[in-house]
């Protein structure tokens, strides 16, 4: 788990990245936490293009997160579950 209270403040990018495979398109799914609960799900495809794909960005001042922008198509959990 992230402790933001030791964060530098500033944009966090995460991404996934193709690294290796059997050469044809990859699924992904990626999940959000939030005091270890699952707050977001989404999903995605890497290439065999060696790109980045993002999946979020989130920006921290004062050791907490103030924006976050998704970059996929991502679905809200049910928190109460």
């Amino acid at each position: 788990m992230l402790d933001t209270t030791k964060c530098i403040d500033g944009e966090y990018k995460y991404f996934v990245r193709y690294f290796s495979g059997h050469e044809k398109p990859c699924g992904f799914k990626f999940v959000v936490n939030q005091f270890g609960k699952k707050i977001h799900q989404g999903s995605g495809t890497c290439t065999t293009n060696p790109k980045d794909v993002p999946c979020v960005i989130m920006t921290l001042e004062g050791g907490k997160i103030v924006k976050t922008d998704f970059k996929l198509i991502v679905e809200e959990v049910d928190m109460s579950q």
